[in-house]
């Protein structure tokens, strides 16, 4: 079994490594450039989501105190549901059998 020996060869330097090197630098430039713009965008739609939500339970709230400063004139829930038939009054509820609560 013969053995040869190890033969070193000759790798020529070139500029091709340093342009290829170059280019995918502003590639990764440009790359990283669109997606700092994306993510601004991305900042710029989720803060205005989270304000339209914000917005959106402020009206549910308004709507909650109105109802609730509604109650004001004496009358449970349960008599403004189920009327004369209320079993539940909570105190204190003015409504009576003989004053039955209109919803006009």
């Amino acid at each position: 079994m013969e053995v040869t020996p190890p033969e070193v060869s000759n790798i020529s330097s070139s500029n091709s490594c340093a342009n290829v090197n170059n280019t995918s630098q502003s590639e990764l430039l440009e790359e990283i450039k669109a997606l700092r713009e994306e993510v601004t965008s991305l900042r710029c739609s989720r803060s205005a989501s989270r304000r339209a939500r914000n917005n959106s339970r402020k009206r549910t709230d308004f709507r909650f105190r109105q109802r609730s400063s509604s109650q004001s004139n004496g009358v449970c829930w349960y008599y403004r549901k189920y009327d004369s038939k209320a079993h539940k009054c909570i105190p204190p509820c003015f409504a009576t059998t003989h004053y039955p609560y209109s919803t006009s």
